[in-house]
């Protein structure tokens, strides 16, 4: 663990100060194994607020940089399957994890993209991998949770820069997540409804054919 800790500053020492390059590879890494506590959203609202004109570049390289540790994350716990947890102690709330994004697919993986922490992204990036979800709709999931996230953040700097910095920094990114999370029930509402609708014709006709068949 020691190990990690000295990666993880050095990113935060060496890397961020790189500009959007840094910012790439520090995103891959806090996406993957490194941790690296919202250093990437806050980098990436200085960097935005410092050249407005570049943002967009900055949106781009932590969307990439995020996908990229995603799938290599993914990709361990898909290949490693159980033995991946079982060595992981830290991942013990995974079974709980699991079973929603079982459940809810690329729903559980786009909310969990936009959500900041305490949120627990990584697990729910493990679980995926160890319930083998389609890759192509985990990449999409990522691209648009970290996409909204880290959009959302770029265009608050741009907008209004120094002047609400502090509150920036620490409630911009919150407000806006509750506002994805309630778009997302809604989502996740209206999915469950039309999945009863559509499975209420079958139901019936089942039961229609049980009765010819007495």
């Amino acid at each position: 663990m020691w190990f990690i800790s000295r990666l993880a500053d050095w990113a935060a020492k060496v890397l961020l100060p790189l500009g959007g390059q840094g910012l790439f590879v520090a995103a891959a890494m806090d996406s993957s194994f490194v941790p690296l506590p919202e250093a990437v959203d806050l980098w990436l609202i200085t960097l935005s607020v410092l050249q407005p004109h570049r943002m967009p570049y900055y949106i781009v390289s932590a969307v990439a940089g995020s996908l990229l540790g995603c799938c290599i994350l993914y990709s361990v716990a898909r290949w490693s399957e159980e033995k991946f947890v079982e060595t992981n102690p830290r991942y013990k709330d995974l079974p709980r994890i699991r079973r929603f994004v079982d459940k809810y697919g690329f729903l559980a993986v786009l909310v969990g993209s936009v959500l900041p922490p305490p949120m627990p992204f990584k697990s729910v990036v493990i679980a995926a991998g160890l319930g083998k979800a389609r890759f192509d709709r985990f990449v999409a999931a990522v691209v648009i949770g970290r996409g909204i996230r880290y959009s959302a953040q770029g265009i608050l700097a741009v907008r209004y820069g120094n002047k609400i910095w502090p509150v920036l920094l620490k409630v911009g990114p919150y407000v806006f997540c509750g506002m994805i999370v309630v778009i997302a029930s809604i989502a996740v509402v209206y999915i469950v409804r039309r999945s009863r609708k559509c499975s209420a014709p079958e139901t019936a006709r089942q039961a229609k054919s049980s009765s010819d068949a007495v």
